[in-house]
């Protein structure tokens, strides 16, 4: 009998022993596998933070150069030909620009305006007096949609305050005294040889690349702006 049960007990933890053993193997694979998954994640979540700031960075590029070509360029001259598909104009410095122009090219004509005219909800376009500081020889008052001049916040007591492109308040500056011209939709024929003009311009996407005018104001003849 004592045989016997010293047998039993050694089957018994032969047995156990088995099952630990085989419990062990199972809790590693186990282990293993979860170690697997971890590192799979940490792979597809780096993969997936690499792609999205490449594709962040992508898209900031995209946006500076749509925005740089959305600013455009501001050109002022007089008129020396024009056609039905572009204008050319004498720049300050004498040499000619040729601009091209399309169905959605605004014009507007610039006409004798008054005080009144200068204020929020329209853009102006300031000719400071030569030599002296925060004085305007000359506002150009444009509809708020217009490519040129800044946003009017406020305008009183004879000074007038713009919004920057940047969306700060610059400085009041003295309008007292200036002339004021106020520029409204006109027809195409009003661009003719001889004139003064304000443009707005953007290069073309295609080349050759081109300036393609999204504005012309057409100024009076006794403007300031371009001698």
């Amino acid at each position: 009998m004592g045989g016997q049960v010293g047998t039993f007990r050694g089957e018994r933890g032969t047995r156990g022993d088995g099952v630990a053993r085989s419990r062990r193997r199972t809790r590693a694979v186990i282990g293993g596998v979860v170690v697997l998954l971890l590192i799979a994640a940490a792979g597809a979540i780096f993969a997936l933070d690499y792609h999205q700031a490449r594709s962040n960075a992508e898209q900031k590029k995209t946006d500076a150069a749509k925005q740089k070509a959305a600013a455009g360029v501001q050109v002022i001259g007089v008129v020396t030909t024009v056609d039905a598909t572009s204008v050319t104009l004498r720049i300050p410095n004498g040499q000619s620009r040729r601009l091209t122009t399309t169905r959605s090219t605004r014009v507007l004509n610039a006409a004798a305006g008054g005080d009144s005219d200068v204020k929020p909800g329209t853009r102006g376009l300031l000719h400071m007096k030569p030599g002296i500081t925060g004085v305007a020889e000359e506002v150009l008052v444009l509809p708020l949609t217009a490519r040129i001049g800044l946003p009017v916040v406020k305008a009183g007591f004879g000074f007038v305050w713009l919004r920057t492109k940047t969306g700060q308040l610059a400085a009041k500056v003295s309008v007292a005294g200036a002339a004021v011209d106020n520029a409204v939709a006109a027809p195409r024929t009003v661009i003719t040889s001889g004139a003064k003009v304000i443009a707005h311009a953007q290069p073309t996407s295609t080349k050759p690349v081109r300036l393609a005018a999204t504005d012309i104001v057409v100024l009076p003849s006794t403007s300031t702006f371009f001698g």
